[in-house]
């Protein structure tokens, strides 16, 4: 394990990709452009090539290359939203069934277990119905 993280980490400094360079952090770049931006939305038609060149004259060309990029990424994560969602619903709602289950069956399943002498046996298997589970569906829902 420890050779392994080793190799890891001398080959971070082989396959990281660096710039070494005076320039500013990207993500404050790329922010700057956004900002400068939604307050020049409101520019007049007629001064918008004045607005162009007044914004090239702040920002590089690849400064707002790389936020028409990152707009352009962005369809692609919102993509992703519905499928994130209901991936997670049944993992909530098994949760959520588990906590009910618990509240609602326990003492049927403590009186059961003691009706058939399985109340110092963890490891046995309480026979119940399986319809006992119904009324927890009907309210998680």
């Amino acid at each position: 394990m420890c050779f392994a993280l080793s190799v890891f980490l001398f080959g971070i400094v082989t396959y990281r990709f660096r710039v070494r360079s005076d320039e500013r952090n990207p993500f404050v770049q790329i922010t700057r452009v956004f900002v400068r931006a939604v307050k020049n939305r409101h520019a007049a038609a007629a001064l918008e090539g004045v607005a162009i060149e007044e914004e090239r004259a702040h920002f590089s060309m690849s400064d707002i290359e790389d936020a028409k990029a990152i707009l352009k990424l962005l369809p692609i994560c919102l993509a992703r939203l519905p499928f994130t969602i209901v991936y997670q619903q049944s993992t909530t709602f098994f949760t959520k069934q588990g906590a009910t289950m618990d509240r609602f069956t326990e003492r049927k399943c403590l009186e059961t277990a003691l009706e058939h002498g399985l109340l110092d046996l963890p490891k046995e298997t309480v026979p119940m119905s399986i319809w006992w589970i119904t009324p927890i569906c009907v309210i998680t829902l």
